[in-house]
């Protein structure tokens, strides 16, 4: 495969704060659905996603990585 012939890539970053309390964080999966359709509607891919901790190990925020040719 040649550079001519290699699909080019862009990418987006997406942070999620999880909106939690001391005692537990908030997360609603329906709400992270609705954006990822919203994303996939205008050609975003989702690749990875990975979770920020406190110290304690509770989540307060996710990045979601999403990719799609370069337009």
């Amino acid at each position: 495969m040649t550079n001519d012939t290699m699909v080019k890539w862009e990418y987006k970053t997406v942070t999620i704060s999880t909106k939690g309390s001391w005692a537990g964080m908030v997360f609603k999966a329906s709400e992270f659905e609705t954006m990822l359709n919203q994303y996939g509607f205008a050609g975003w891919e989702l690749v990875s996603t990975t979770s920020l901790n406190e110290v304690q190990g509770r989540t307060v925020e996710m990045v979601a990585v999403f990719k799609r040719p370069s337009r």
